[in-house]
């Protein structure tokens, strides 16, 4: 009569056969680095199982070659899920995964090598070590180094769960055998039934969870589409393309406020070097044509020209919306750029605007978008203060880095925000001003696609601090 384990066993075996094969022919024409890893670990599953399962059918006897397939087979099928789930958000080296690999096989054959020399309960601690080690560096690195949205999908927070079950049965093996009571396939009790089939339940329940993964969950770039997610992406593209015309009709609402501010950007520089032109052309009219003073304004407007350049390339950089495409960005240079020409603006409404960088960081972002995060906070600021007297009317625009990450605050002395206000205030549509209600929200969703946040405090002193932080770049994209 076939045992429990070795029927749940020849199960596990089929169920990751079969998810391989759906895994393999789903993405056969677009096989990414997560697939190929996964797929891999599906293969040390069915491998692993297959053995036991057969070799308790046929009523083989146990080897050395035995316990070392099985042993690195175990560790395998947690290194390739760990390298399966972070390669869906970055690139990582796969010479990191051939040295998990040859580890993997010198370890092992260091557990043989000891096994004629010291106590089996110590031998099987020793075989325990590993797996919960990798299982419990899958959990903090993918809570640690993935996106927040990649975090909150439901078959990835499955794949944890199973993660943690893994970790306690590994660590209840471990105490059990310390304790004398062994937990093993080869003659199993009641107890080791129990563990191990629940063992597999997990394992069974995490391969399924990432094929849920690779049909719910789609790079930003989509470059992992295939039949399991097509429609799904088409989905995410049409809303994407919306969210691009809503940043838009957001930069036409507070295009009216930026006009005052461009036009006298833009007519100093254009007034000098007219009065330069006309220098310079009294000049060459005049029969004593002093040279120095041609050179001078000839210098003069080339200097005028470059400036006028360099501000219409920074206007081009401010109001053009790009879709979903990132860059390296110095967060110091994105916010000058934006004080730059809040500044008239608000030298006409007396609001003293104060810019400190204490550190530039670079953060990978779509420039137009944290743009408008920042035109939206401001404007609001701006708002506030001008209920205060007009010699006391301040913004503080702080740029900082911490513990990598990238920090903005936003402070105003206005009067600040109303509980009830603050606890509504980043819901759409719901504006306290004769906006439309949906600057705050649209920052917000901004920050989230850049794994960002946004938070409004309220100031002990009077006034509000918003604060922005963003993740800075990847050292190895820089």
């Amino acid at each position: 009569m076939i045992q429990p384990i070795t029927a749940a066993m020849w199960f596990l075996t089929f169920l990751s056969i079969g998810s391989a094969g759906l895994l393999y022919f789903s993405f056969r024409n677009r096989l990414d680095a997560s697939a190929r890893y996964m797929l891999f670990g599906l293969c040390m599953v069915a491998l692993a199982n297959g053995i036991i399962a057969l070799s308790d059918s046929l009523r083989l006897g146990f080897s050395i070659v035995h316990y070392m397939l099985v042993n690195s087979t175990v560790i395998l099928t947690e290194l390739a899920i760990l390298f399966g789930l972070l390669t869906l958000n970055r690139p990582l080296p796969a010479v990191w995964f051939r040295n998990g690999v040859i580890a993997t096989f010198v370890w092992v054959c260091l557990i043989e090598i000891l096994r004629p020399f010291i106590d089996l309960r110590i031998l099987v601690i020793l075989s325990s070590v590993v797996p919960p080690a990798v299982t419990l560096a899958t959990i903090f690195l993918c809570w640690r180094y993935t996106s927040e949205q990649f975090r909150h999908n439901l078959f990835v927070r499955i794949v944890l769960i199973c993660q943690v079950a893994i970790i306690v049965f590994w660590v209840s093996r471990a105490i059990l055998v310390v304790n004398g009571i062994p937990v093993s396939v080869v003659v199993p009790t009641q107890l080791s039934t129990i563990m191990i089939i629940g063992y597999m339940t997990f394992l069974a329940f995490r391969s399924l969870a990432y094929v849920g993964i690779r049909a719910s969950w789609a790079m930003q770039d989509y470059r992992d589409t295939s039949r399991l997610n097509a429609e799904l992406v088409g989905t995410m593209k049409e809303r994407d393309r919306f969210f691009q015309r809503l940043i838009t009709t957001n930069k036409a609402i507070g295009l009216g406020a930026f006009a005052a501010s461009m036009a006298h950007q833009l007519n100093q520089p254009l007034t000098a070097l007219t009065m330069q032109a006309n220098v310079v052309k009294r000049q060459i009219d005049d029969p004593n044509c002093d040279r120095a003073k041609v050179v001078a304004g000839t210098n003069a407007i080339v200097d005028l020209s470059k400036k006028l350049t360099e501000l219409v390339k920074s206007l081009h950089n401010l109001f053009t919306n790009s879709a979903d495409q990132r860059t390296s960005v110095k967060l110091g240079q994105l916010v000058s750029e934006v004080q730059r020409f809040f500044t008239p603006l608000l030298n006409e409404q007396d609001i003293k605007l104060i810019l400190t960088i204490k550190k530039n960081p670079t953060i990978d972002a779509n420039r137009s978008q944290i743009q408008q995060v920042l035109i939206n906070v401001i404007n609001n600021a701006a708002t506030a203060c001008m209920q205060n007297p007009a010699l006391d009317r301040r913004i503080e625009l702080v740029v900082d880095e911490y513990n990598h990450t990238a920090l903005v605050s936003v402070s105003d002395n206005g009067p600040g925000i109303a509980p009830e206000a603050l606890a509504r205030a980043f819901e759409l549509f719901d504006s306290g001003s004769d906006g439309m209600g949906f600057g705050l929200w649209l920052s917000r969703t901004i920050m989230v696609q850049h794994d960002g946040h946004i938070h409004i405090t309220p100031r002990a002193d009077g006034g509000t601090t918003v604060s922005i932080d963003l993740p800075t770049q990847n050292p190895a994209h820089e």
